[in-house]
């Protein structure tokens, strides 16, 4: 197409209200785009809204001539940002928006650098969204996508910019794109997906929507939670692929079962295709061997991808799926060939297929590491590193261990008990992605922590006490600091606290390196208020909660797990919050057997006799202080004596 119209979809996010939130002053608006976002004027929208007497802040990040998912990936370079605000890192993590806006940009092959697909940009769109919502005072924004942008009187082709050609620039242009804005965030307005912003504009082309409308529809299915009155239950796809080990795996002896446990039978659809002894390739049709390599054996690309495809598709006929989840168990034929410097691009390569045919760019993958019975091997250890490396740099995906599966032989297949856990593992890892957006790795803050307690693990002659949990666990290092030093440091404990982690995070962590390398006696988990701050059904918390026990136990067979119910928050027992954590409360005192899992409720110590919560407690109504952490302390001090057989 040589002329394309501005086509605008407003993304509207399902959000909470959080307290304590904050606007800069009146409304908000927070742009990222590239030199049309900037010439279009944005800062001259609060003109509008003084027309409207009202008021209205605007912050940008600019980087000329950039799809979105450059920007993401240059957060440093920018040719314009808000003084006030920064880049967007914090910009969108530090302040509260009313509404963001990004403008994807489309360039082919052939039409300079940066090159992008429309894809990458909405998966570039997911992440700005999942670093924006780590700000509770963001739990509101809505997010407001241009589907792309047009070089509307040039007469040149999709993705060429004459940064002196003005005519790009008209005042029509500037109106649309900020009256547009400003609708969206002074009145609520939705336009409709592939409809024109403006439909006087006489430019308008709907060639574009058939390309881009599936993928921003995607996007805002993923996020807008729930299915409309009438509309057909969602189920939750689970597609299971790979070689020998995934051949030997019967989802019905511990996948399935697990997964519809959690999510009942009716919304749980489970495919399995699996080959022997093939590698990568069979599955990757753009599959390429390293330069100084050669294939060996059977040079067939992507066909057991079709096979596979070919079982997917009649499963989900006529159903709308909620999730989509592929767990994969493959890597031994690579590594045995020798093709280990290619994989992470091939493993990435085969997931981007199933976006792609599945119209889903919020498909999520497990992928189960190669055991470590030929360690040392070929290319043995690139293919388990290359598989972490693929979990680590994707936020859709994670990674479960496989070395202790294989029973006392060592070796590259496991025995039926090994099997029945590789299915319990993969399901968990799934559950966990699919209770909300996935862990992002692009949080900063979040990330270093988490890397921080993999070197204070490794670094540690010994641990026996672990504490689980959020930035209530997490604050034992700031406010409990001088209780954490007369109770636990004698003990050998760790915090494991991260501050706004829900349950699927909780498990991530613990997947990603945090439950191993050492062997505990006695783990204390308190989790799942900020699962219920976020309006997930008790049910579904006490879904979480036990994923996490069920992780721990498969890392740390050893330890004693005391669960404590989460504690209260709000001021009153009318706390809606408070109510649906006293119900996961109920729920989750069911998991101790008294044997690995002693349940905890300490709730009352934090609350006066009438049941208020007082704020020389909990200051926000939430979070421990100092006075809190003396209380949780002494409260559960009896019962850790006992479990770590203290006398």
């Amino acid at each position: 197409m040589n002329r394309l119209a501005m086509i605008c979809a407003v993304l509207l996010m399902q959000a909470l209200p959080c307290s304590g939130e904050t606007a800069v002053g009146g409304k908000t608006v927070f742009m990222i785009g590239n030199s049309f976002t900037h010439d279009s004027m944005p800062y001259s929208i609060p003109a509008l809204a003084a027309q409207k007497s009202d008021s209205l802040t605007v912050g940008a990040h600019i980087k000329s001539g950039s799809p979105v998912h450059n920007i993401w990936g240059s957060p440093d370079a920018a040719r314009e940002v808000s003084k006030d605000f920064g880049k967007y890192r914090d910009a969108l993590t530090k302040h509260q928006w009313d509404v963001v806006t990004l403008q994807p940009f489309y360039k082919k092959p052939g039409e300079g650098l940066p090159q992008s697909t429309m894809q990458s940009d909405i998966d570039s769109i997911l992440k700005f969204i999942a670093l924006a919502r780590e700000n509770p005072a963001n739990r509101k924004t809505k997010f407001y996508i241009y589907e792309s942008w047009p070089f509307l009187w040039t007469g040149k082709p999709e993705g060429h910019y004459d940064g002196g050609n003005q005519e790009l620039l008209t005042p029509q242009m500037c109106e649309i794109v900020n009256t547009t804005v400003w609708d969206v965030v002074s009145k609520n307005h939705s336009t409709g997906v592939g409809e024109p912003a403006d439909s006087k504009n006489p430019a308008a082309d709907p060639a574009l929507a058939p390309e881009v409308k599936e993928a921003i529809a995607g996007v805002r299915e993923n996020h807008a939670g729930g299915a409309d009155v009438g509309q057909a239950e969602k189920v939750h796809l689970f597609i299971l692929s790979g070689q020998s080990n995934m051949v030997g795996l019967n989802p019905d002896s511990s996948f399935t079962p697990t997964v519809t446990q959690a999510l009942a039978p009716d919304k749980v659809i489970v495919v399995k295709n699996a080959w022997d002894g093939q590698p990568i390739r069979r599955w990757h049709k753009q599959w390429k061997p390293a330069k100084d390599r050669k294939v060996a054996g059977d040079n067939t690309y992507g066909d057991l991808y079709d096979r596979l495809m070919s079982t997917v598709r009649p499963a989900i006929e006529g159903k709308e799926l909620a999730t989509i989840t592929f767990c994969w168990m493959q890597g031994e034929g690579d590594a045995m060939e020798m093709h280990g410097d290619v994989y992470a691009d091939s493993m990435r390569g085969v997931i981007q297929q199933l976006r792609t045919d599945l119209k889903r760019s919020d498909v999520k993958a497990v992928i189960g590491r190669l055991n470590d019975c030929a360690n040392g091997r070929n290319h043995w250890d690139k293919v388990r590193e290359a598989q972490v490396e693929v979990a680590r740099t994707d936020p859709l995906v994670s990674w479960i261990d496989t070395d202790d599966l294989n029973g006392p032989t060592d070796d590259v297949h496991y025995n039926e008990a090994g099997y029945t856990e590789l299915g319990k593992r993969f399901a968990l890892s799934a559950l966990g992605f699919n209770k909300s957006v996935a862990v992002n790795p692009a949080a900063t803050k979040w990330l270093e922590r988490h890397t921080e307690k993999l070197a204070e693990i490794e670094s540690r002659d010994k641990i026996d006490l672990v504490f689980i949990g959020d930035s209530i666990t997490s604050c034992w290092e700031q406010e409990g600091k001088d209780v954490w030093e007369q109770y636990y440091k004698k003990r050998n404990a760790l915090n494991l606290g991260f501050g706004g982690d829900k349950t699927e995070q909780v498990i991530w962590r613990l997947q990603n390196g945090e439950g191993a390398g050492y062997q505990a006696k006695l783990a204390v988990v308190m989790i799942g208020t900020n699962n219920s701050g976020r309006e997930d059904s008790p049910t579904d918390v006490a879904a979480g909660i036990k994923g996490i026990l069920d992780q721990w136990h498969a890392l740390q067979p050893q330890c004693k797990v005391l669960l404590l119910g989460i504690f209260p928050r709000g001021a009153t027992s009318a706390d809606p919050r408070r109510q649906v954590n006293e119900k996961v409360n109920a729920l989750i005192s069911q998991y101790a057997d008294n044997k690995r899992v002693f349940y905890l409720d300490i709730g009352s110590a934090f609350l006066a006799d009438d049941g208020t919560l007082a704020r020389d407690v909990m200051p926000d109504l939430l979070h421990v202080h100092d006075k809190g952490y003396g209380i949780w302390a002494q409260a559960i001090e009896p019962t850790i004596q006992k479990l770590l057989d203290e006398k």
